[in-house]
């Protein structure tokens, strides 16, 4: 066997040992480094996760915000407004009013037609009603003033007037053939609970 002296072998263990601490530092280095990068993209998601997040709890907010506006809003015009269960019952409604305006006011309702806006879903919707009555001047004027001054909002859309017998002879009062559209919103309300 050799006969190898203390210092050789000190040597050798450190020659050893450098051997191996570069075979480990030539393998750990790239895996460290390849972890550490692991490290900082699982970092950069999840701050953008954290800033989106914030961002959708801000638009939660302002949606809460605005919900709670609009719901101040219609409840502030909720009294003005038709209720019904449904758009076709508040249509009625409408008709309803628009009928007693035309008794107060001696105008004459000859055809009555409903219209409601049934296709959406929605507990606000739009409702009309087109008129065809017989009036003079001033039955129209007042019937005008009554749906004017009614509670209820209601907009008249379209109006027609013409004589209802231009043959007529002149000694006789001018009867006026009237045509309007008169049109409202109605909030819907269920019955169910």
């Amino acid at each position: 066997m050799l006969d190898v002296s203390a210092r050789d072998r000190r040597v050798l263990a450190c020659g050893a040992l450098a051997v191996a601490a570069i075979a480990a530092f030539g393998r750990g280095l790239p895996a460290a480094r390849a972890w550490n990068a692991a490290l900082v993209d699982s970092a950069a998601l999840l701050a953008v996760d954290l800033a989106s997040a914030g961002l959708a709890h801000r638009r939660v907010q302002l949606t809460r915000a605005s919900l709670a506006s609009v719901q101040a809003r219609l409840a502030s015009v909720d009294s003005s407004i038709l209720i019904a269960p449904s758009p076709t019952a508040g249509a009625a409604r409408l008709a309803s009013l628009i009928a007693d305006a035309a008794d107060s006011s001696r105008v004459k309702l000859i055809a009555t037609q409903l219209r409601a806006d049934s296709a959406r879903a929605v507990s606000l919707a739009r409702v009309s009603v087109r008129i065809t009555a017989l009036a003079d001047v001033a039955g129209l004027l007042a019937f005008l003033r009554a749906l004017e001054e009614n509670d209820v909002l209601m907009a008249v859309e379209e109006l027609a007037i013409s004589p209802s017998d231009p043959a007529a002879a002149d000694d006789r009062p001018e009867v006026l053939r009237v045509e309007v559209v008169v049109a409202g919103l109605t909030h819907a309300q269920s019955s169910k609970l």
